[in-house]
């Protein structure tokens, strides 16, 4: 009998540290509409940032039995609950075939992508969350619209693939200057977000 495998995800609030929102999910791109839901919509008076997201196949049942088995914690008839959320990981890691999110970093011995030359500055220091919109910062210059959604600090995705922000910004520029023989891209400074680039705001924040 063949596995039917699916999702089950932590979120974390934003307006109050502790509360976690717990939830499942058959596939990557309905976890995708979750997480995005739960940042902009939010859920029961919260918003939510993603936290850790695994593939399992025991999915259905396991949301089942957290409210039989954290009854304790749980906040009335949600999905919320009141746990450490390093200990709820280990218990998701335990279940887990896969993990979905974060996504794990590919090492460099086993890619032929450029690294990142800049000192590494975490999209989430410059108050960038789960969903936002990056604009590539030379549409308007090379009449493109090429816009970029933030996952998390380590991924971007773009036309619904998943990139490290700094080679998407060496695909796009290239797209955009073919005759380009540039190698080495700081992605922080190819994208922006409210009109700055990443780069400016992290040197405004002093993170640079």
């Amino acid at each position: 009998m063949m596995l039917i495998m699916g999702i089950i995800y932590i979120c974390e609030s934003r307006n109050t540290p502790g509360i976690l929102k717990v939830g499942k999910a058959d596939d990557e791109k309905l976890l995708h509409g979750r997480f995005t839901a739960h940042s902009r919509n939010g859920y029961r008076g919260q918003q939510f940032e993603p936290f850790f997201a695994v593939e399992t196949p025991k999915y259905k049942e396991f949301e089942q039995v957290m409210k039989v088995i954290f009854s304790k914690h749980r906040i009335m008839d949600s999905e919320l609950y009141v746990i450490d959320k390093e200990n709820l990981k280990q218990l998701f890691e335990l279940l887990a075939t896969k993990i979905i999110y974060p996504k794990p970093l590919v090492s460099p011995s086993t890619t032929t992508q450029t690294r990142q030359i800049a000192p590494r500055v975490k999209r989430s220091d410059l108050g960038i969350k789960y969903g936002d919109i990056l604009p590539f910062a030379y549409n308007e210059k090379s009449g493109v619209n090429f816009f970029a959604e933030n996952i998390d600090d380590d991924v971007v995705r773009f036309e619904g693939n998943d990139y490290a922000i700094s080679n998407l910004a060496r695909k796009l520029y290239r797209e955009c200057n073919p005759e380009t023989n540039a190698q080495n891209f700081n992605g922080n400074d190819y994208f922006t977000f409210k009109g700055k680039t990443l780069s400016t705001i992290a040197k405004e924040k002093g993170l640079r």
